[in-house]
C-alpha cells in the first residue's frame, strides 16, 4: 500500500536521496509558512517517491520542480498521486496556475515529457475552473536510458569526451574537470616536498662531514696517545737498566751507599 503525506523539515529527511543536490539545502528549512512543498511517497515506510513544488513569488502561480519514483516502484501510479497531492497542496496556498520545470541534465527525460502530459490531465481534473498553464518538452525514451552524474569535486569542465547519442560503458571518461585551486595546492606540496628531500640532503652531507672531521680528530689524539705511551714505556725501561746497573755497581763495592 501506497501512503502519501506532507512532508515537514524532519520527516523530509529521509527523502534526500530522491531529488537533486541543489534541491536538499532547501528541504533543511522547510516549513508550512515557507514557499517549497513537499509530498514524499512510501511502501511499508521505505520512501519511494518525491515530489517538491515552489510558491512563486506573486503568490499566486505554483511550479512543480522536481517529481521521482524509484525505478521499481514506477508504472504503479504514485507519480501521478505524488502530482495529485502537489497540486492539491498548490490550490490550498491559493495557487492559480502551475508550471513544471525539469533539467534534462539531471533528471530523466522522458519523465519530465510524462510528467508534463500528467499535470496538465490531473490539474484540469482536479481543479478546471481554474486556468492552468504548461510548459515543457521532452522525448520518450526506454527505462534506464540516462543516468544521473555525480562529482567528487566542484570545477570547470575543460574537455568533454562524448558526443549526443554516444554509447558509454562503464569505468569510462567522458569529462574532465579542471579544479586550478587543487591543481595549485598539488603544486605547492610538491614544492614544499622537494625543498625539504634537498634541506634533508644538505643536512646528511653537513652530518657526513661533520662526522668525518669528527673521526680525524679522533684518530689524531690516538696517535698521539699511542706516541706518549710508547715514550713513558721508553722511560720506564731506562729507570729499570739504570737501577740494575747501580744493584750491579753496589755489588761489586763501586758504588757505596751515601
Amino acid at each position: 500500500m501506497v501512503d502519501l503525506d506532507f512532508l515537514n523539515v524532519h520527516t523530509v529527511v529521509q527523502y534526500n536521496r530522491l531529488t537533486f543536490p541543489h534541491f536538499r539545502s532547501q528541504l533543511e528549512t522547510l516549513s508550512p509558512e515557507g514557499s517549497m512543498i513537499a509530498v514524499g511517497a512510501s511502501v511499508n515506510g521505505q520512501p519511494v517517491g518525491l515530489a517538491l513544488a515552489e510558491v512563486q513569488a506573486d503568490d499566486s502561480s505554483g511550479e512543480v520542480c522536481s517529481l521521482f519514483v524509484a525505478p521499481a516502484y514506477r508504472g504503479c501510479g504514485i507519480g501521478t498521486a505524488l502530482l495529485d497531492q502537489v497540486e492539491m497542496g498548490l490550490h490550498e496556498r491559493g495557487c492559480s496556475k502551475a508550471t513544471l520545470r525539469y533539467s534534462a541534465g539531471k533528471a530523466t527525460i522522458a519523465l519530465a515529457a510524462l510528467c508534463s502530459i500528467l499535470l496538465a490531465a490531473t490539474i484540469w481534473s482536479v481543479v478546471g475552473r481554474i486556468p492552468t498553464t504548461i510548459s515543457g518538452s521532452g522525448i520518450l525514451i526506454k527505462s534506464g536510458g540516462i543516468f544521473d552524474i555525480d562529482v567528487l569535486g566542484a570545477g570547470v569542465v575543460s574537455e568533454l569526451k562524448v558526443g549526443v547519442g554516444d554509447q558509454v560503458t562503464v569505468g569510462q571518461v567522458i569529462a574532465l574537470v579542471a579544479q586550478p585551486q587543487l591543481q595549485q595546492q598539488m603544486d605547492q606540496a610538491k614544492a614544499s616536498l622537494e625543498g625539504l628531500r634537498t634541506e634533508r640532503k644538505e643536512t646528511a652531507q653537513h652530518s657526513a662531514s661533520s662526522m668525518a672531521l669528527e673521526m680525524a680528530s679522533l684518530e689524531r689524539q690516538q696517535e698521539s696517545l699511542t706516541h706518549q705511551i710508547e715514550a713513558i714505556r721508553e722511560q720506564v725501561k731506562w729507570l729499570v737498566q739504570q737501577e740494575q746497573a747501580q744493584r750491579e755497581a753496589l755489588d761489586l763495592g763501586v758504588m757505596r751507599m751515601g
